[in-house]
């Protein structure tokens, strides 16, 4: 059985960031492969002048640092022992899956989205077809109640 470290990492904290989107990553490798992989990004810092704890952030990449990000970039996808994925988008899984809940307004959904319109938010919170039919089902029964309540008033003589 192969042992992998995983790094995991967002790109952002939405709201203290002010960022429209997140994306959450995850890099893995063979456990015995960590330290090698650990002094090449060293060495990559270091020959572009960085010091080793130089936290790399690609949302400050300026052209000062294009060659650092160039060659981190090629190293990540050139060695066959580092294995990338992300998830973007997570913030409009986490709107649909509130607005299909049916539990949610969408005053609260825009709230915690940190929307500033709710146009904004209905754009971004999609139903789901089951969360459809269960809304189109619940005005159907609530019209056949009303229904059958008028024509119980209706028997009554009370209309």
């Amino acid at each position: 059985m192969e042992i992998f470290n995983v790094y995991c990492d967002e790109s952002c904290h939405l709201e203290k960031d002010h960022q429209k989107a997140m994306v959450l990553g995850a890099i893995w490798c063979p456990l015995e492969k960590c330290r090698e992989v650990s002094v090449r990004l060293r060495e990559i810092k270091k020959k572009h002048g960085l010091p080793s704890d130089f936290e790399v952030k690609w949302t400050k990449i300026s052209p000062a640092k294009s060659q650092f990000y160039l060659e981190w970039m090629d190293y990540f996808f050139d060695d066959d022992d580092l294995h990338f994925r992300a998830l973007p988008g997570l913030r409009h899984v986490y709107a649909s899956m509130l607005a299909s809940s049916g539990q949610v307004d969408l005053y609260t959904l825009q709230k915690l989205l940190t929307h500033r319109s709710s146009a904004m938010t209905v754009r971004h919170a999609h139903l789901r077809d089951e969360a459809l039919r269960n809304a189109a089902n619940l005005a159907g029964n609530l019209i056949e109640q009303l229904a059958n309540g008028a024509a119980d008033l209706k028997k009554e003589g009370l209309s």
